[in-house]
């Protein structure tokens, strides 16, 4: 799917980084509360469809959950960060400000 094209990159790019600190960071997705492996699990219908049903749904507009759909890890020196709706990837030094991971949207 054009959605496993566009994540799997991202998604595995995260957590090679992650992987790679000491000690390691195991990423698990925010969203669906598990997942072991998170660079095949961030790609996968299963958590698209966990992400549409709860975060962007018909007639959500991107802009407006696009904030609340950072996930980020702090490490000794900086931070990364993923965006579960646009697959944006940020790596900082220092620490990322507060307020920006996920929340979810009120019905």
């Amino acid at each position: 799917s054009a959605w496993k094209i566009a994540f799997t990159p991202p998604a595995r790019a995260v957590e090679e980084f992650l992987s790679k600190l000491t000690p390691p960071i195991w990423p698990e997705c925010m969203i669906c509360g598990r997942s072991r492996g998170f660079g095949e699990h961030l790609p996968a219908d299963k958590h698209l469809k966990t992400l549409w049903d709860q975060y962007l749904g018909d007639n959500v507009p991107l802009e407006v959950v696009r904030q609340r759909l950072w996930h980020s890890w702090s490490f000794p020196g900086g931070s990364i960060r993923i965006n579960y709706a646009d697959g944006a990837v940020e790596l900082c030094r220092g620490v990322l400000r507060e307020g920006l991971g996920i929340e979810r949207l009120q019905e």
